[in-house]
């Protein structure tokens, strides 16, 4: 019972006392028998049966707009729940994050206090959502949510802002080393085993953080300062977090740099980025079979920079389209003089391969520059099967179908299965440099190698090495059966010019009939002046 019944009542009851002390009812009868012309007793009848009526009407009305009223309050409330705290982990969503972000910052502004923001990404997350099914991601993002909450404290905001990515409020004091405690507590308890439906999963989180006001004022540069800091904990392994700091800033500010150079030489006719050719050779006869294009960077102000150095940066921001026609464009242009005999092979990144696009562009390129489609074979990575393998099986049935050949690049290193392999019916493999290197002092490698070379060879496909830098790996890998090889035994990546240069002397040494050995090793030495400019594989 609320406030105004209860004084309805009490006031009720005052005035009944009130009339029963003077005889009111009493007095009343005598009034209606002296005014009887006047039919009193009609309306005080009357009277007396609308009051408790119309009291009822009145009970029964409050008590139906005091439901609407409550199930509005609900109903405002849930919506207002569903505005700022995510469905699935119950955790605070991006918008209350950002709205508490800005007011906990002016808050610390006011105390003079410290703010810190962890930006948190599950590793390997798509993999395992890929492999075992949404209900089972959904499952294990709702545990991981539950462990944030079992190791930060009430005054944090734990947050999901995006598919599996995360984010603390802490104003845990940084010098103190309770912020490193919070964040050690946070890889610990994550990576204990993870009961998702009827699987048994094991995940890690990488975590980068960045604390006002040491590394940032507002709630757009900290957060990109964690951002920053993100990606170098990614980059330093996983399972582990960065502090942003002086040095990671340098870094930050020099890939912004390397970003706005590489859109500008990717813009066309610009001529910076060029392919070079390393050359794979059949290892039993020692023929000249292929090249392989390794994109280059002829910055002008640091010189020629390797593929390693800028492909992922392209990836990341949305030039691995741009970066891969301008490469296959000329070194399409580049080999479609060469022996109808000598193929060249072109890498393909991960994103691009997942462009449903790419074989008419592929096409598209080799219609402008006339190569045919049986002297080419592009290159993909085992990252590209797992991220989406439907579509990779695609793309390989519809390039296949064309007269363009793919190879498995990195054989080993990846995520891929038997399954896969099978199912993909890929033309080439081509075995890592990695362990061709540690065949040299590992027999278990050895055994490795022999095995992959045996597998490819039972599926049709053709096998290759990469890395070869002695005779000795060569002779091993003759040896059990390998295909052909590619590597600095044999040759350098030479540009296109010097390329075609190669090609013709390694013809002449093959119509010479000379040996194997000093075919191979004088048109090794013909590209002596590329290797002196500092090219690399």
């Amino acid at each position: 019972m609320n406030r105004t019944n209860v004084l309805i009542l009490v006031a009720s009851v005052a005035i009944f006392a009130l009339m029963h002390a003077i005889d009111f009812f009493d007095n009343l009868y005598v009034q209606t028998r002296v005014y009887e012309h006047l039919q009193l007793d009609e309306w005080l009848n009357a009277f007396f049966v609308a009051v408790p009526a119309l009291a009822l009407m009145l009970a029964l009305r409050t008590r139906t707009l005091s439901t609407e009223v409550r199930h509005r309050e609900q109903a405002e409330a849930e919506a207002c729940k569903l505005a700022n705290y995510d469905v699935l982990t119950d955790l605070a969503n991006r918008r209350l994050f950002r709205a508490e972000f800005d007011r906990r910052l002016a808050s610390a502004a006011q105390a003079g206090t410290e703010l810190s923001v962890l930006l948190i990404d599950l590793d390997r997350f798509k993999i395992i959502n890929d492999l075992y099914g949404h209900a089972t991601g959904d499952a294990l993002l709702g545990t991981i949510s539950a462990r944030l909450r079992s190791v930060t404290r009430s005054t944090d905001l734990a947050a999901r802002i995006g598919g599996d990515e995360f984010a603390i409020l802490s104003d845990t004091p940084f010098a103190a080393r309770a912020l490193e405690s919070l964040l050690e507590r946070l890889l610990t308890c994550i990576e204990q085993p993870i009961t998702a439906g009827q699987y048994q999963l094991a995940t890690t989180v990488s975590i980068g953080v960045a604390s006002y006001p040491k590394d940032g004022t507002t709630a757009d540069e900290l957060l990109g300062q964690a951002d920053q800091a993100l990606y170098q904990a990614k980059a330093g392994g996983k399972n582990c977090y960065a502090l942003f700091d002086d040095e990671l800033a340098q870094t930050m500010r020099h890939r912004h740099r390397v970003e706005a150079d590489l859109r500008r030489a990717l813009i066309p006719d610009r001529g910076e980025i060029v392919p070079y050719f390393q050359p794979i050779f059949d290892l039993p006869s020692h023929r000249l079979r292929q090249f392989e294009v390794l994109a280059r960077w002829n910055h002008p102000e640091q010189g020629l920079i390797e593929a390693q150095d800028f492909a992922a940066i392209a990836e990341d921001i949305g030039l691995s389209d741009p970066l891969y026609r301008t490469i296959l464009r000329q070194a399409c242009s580049d080999a479609a003089s060469w022996d109808a005999d000598i193929s060249i092979s072109v890498n393909v990144s991960p994103a691009q391969f997942a462009d449903k696009l790419l074989v008419s562009k592929t096409l598209e390129i080799l219609a402008e520059t006339g190569f045919p489609a049986n002297r080419l074979e592009l290159e993909i990575t085992e990252t590209a099967l797992v991220q989406d393998f439907e579509q990779a099986s695609r793309v390989i049935r519809d390039l296949r179908r064309v007269g363009i050949r793919v190879a498995l690049d990195d054989f080993g290193t990846g995520y891929s299965g038997l399954r896969h392999l099978h199912a993909l019916t890929v033309d080439h493999i081509k075995i890592d440099r990695s362990f061709v290197e540690a065949t040299r002092t590992q027999n278990d490698t050895k055994i490795i190698v022999s095995a992959m070379i045996a597998l490819g060879h039972t599926l049709g496909m053709t096998v290759t090495a990469e890395g070869i830098e002695d005779t000795g790996e060569e002779a091993w890998l003759i040896e059990h059966g390998c295909d052909m090889g590619q590597g600095f035994l044999f040759s350098h990546p030479l540009t296109g010019s010097d390329a075609g240069a190669f090609s013709v002397q390694a013809r002449s040494a093959a119509a010479l009939s000379r040996p194997p050995e000093a075919a191979a090793f004088s048109v090794a030495r013909l590209p002596a002046k590329v290797a002196a400019k500092g090219s690399a594989p």
